[in-house]
């Protein structure tokens, strides 16, 4: 009897583990969960007009928000899509300087963090990657200026007290 427990077990794991594996599995075509880098065009949706989102993404109106008026402009716009992490990045790459934004930084770690300014204005893009989907958020706002000289004099004036 206990025999046939363990067998039935051992039998259970790999036909999970089996199946997990080829449900997981990443691919590069437009078949699986992801698109190819060729299929990748600007979406005809747009936020914010300067923005480019990739085709296939989808707002996630319940996580965004965006303020516009004459004068101010922020925003925070999360959206899901079948693209990859690598793809997203190349798509803002090339694209956001045709709308008069200069990359400032990458930071990879899982995760993918661009940074672009242009002027007075400040876009930070998070390509997450998750199971089945990439999740994109983008956070548009006026760009930080340097602090205050009154604020860095207060700055100074600290000393250490021992």
């Amino acid at each position: 009897m206990k025999k046939v427990i363990i067998y039935i077990m051992v039998v259970s794991f790999f036909s999970i583990s089996l199946t997990g594996c080829a449900a997981f599995q990443k691919k590069a075509s437009t078949e699986g969960p992801y698109v190819t880098p060729e299929s990748m065009g600007v979406s005809s949706s747009l936020k914010f007009d300067d923005v480019p989102i990739p085709a296939g993404f989808k707002i996630v109106d319940s996580d965004s928000f965006t303020f516009q008026n004459r004068d101010l402009r922020i925003g925070l716009l999360r959206y899901t899509g079948r693209v990859s992490g690598d793809q997203t990045v190349s798509f803002y790459k090339e694209n956001m300087p045709m709308y008069n934004w200069s990359l400032i930084n990458i930071v990879e770690y899982g995760r993918r963090i661009m940074n672009f300014e242009r002027a007075g204005q400040s876009c930070i893009i998070t390509a997450e990657p998750s199971s089945f989907y990439t999740i994109l958020t983008i956070a548009v706002a006026p760009r930080a200026t340097a602090p205050m000289k009154e604020e860095a004099k207060e700055y100074k004036e600290y000393k250490v007290v021992k």
